[in-house]
């Protein structure tokens, strides 16, 4: 199989779904918005932008304390990640068209395309 971009300016492939990639991106807005980490706020829901709201134990182990290097290496990436001119992520529009439009509209965030063109070799 190959995969064939829709455009050529697109620099970091995202292997996961876009519901995924919405909750990393929108991660450091969530410690933005406290000193604690995120493991003792299990009791409160987080929110993401077009997901359902989910509990602090929902998310991976090394992002729940901020004074985990781990933590701190993650969100360092996302950072990174921020910084390239788009991202293509293992979904279609049709799939996750309310992750996929959440991450568009927020303007910080670079280009997100789903990988839609898919060309089977025979």
């Amino acid at each position: 199989m190959s995969l064939i971009a829709p455009t050529s300016q697109l620099t970091n492939y995202f292997t996961s779904c876009a519901n995924a990639l919405a909750v990393i991106l929108f991660l450091p807005s969530v410690y933005n918005q406290t000193a604690e980490s995120i493991r003792n706020l299990d009791a409160n829901l987080l929110y993401f932008p077009a997901l359902l709201p989910m509990r602090a134990s929902h998310l991976p182990e090394p992002v729940l304390d901020r004074d985990d290097l781990v933590c701190k290496e993650f969100i360092s990436f996302v950072a990174n990640l921020l910084k390239s001119e788009g991202i293509i992520v293992n979904t279609f529009d049709s799939l996750e068209p309310r992750a996929v439009a959440a991450i568009r509209e927020a303007s910080v965030f670079p280009t997100v395309q789903p990988c839609q063109f898919i060309v089977l070799d025979r």
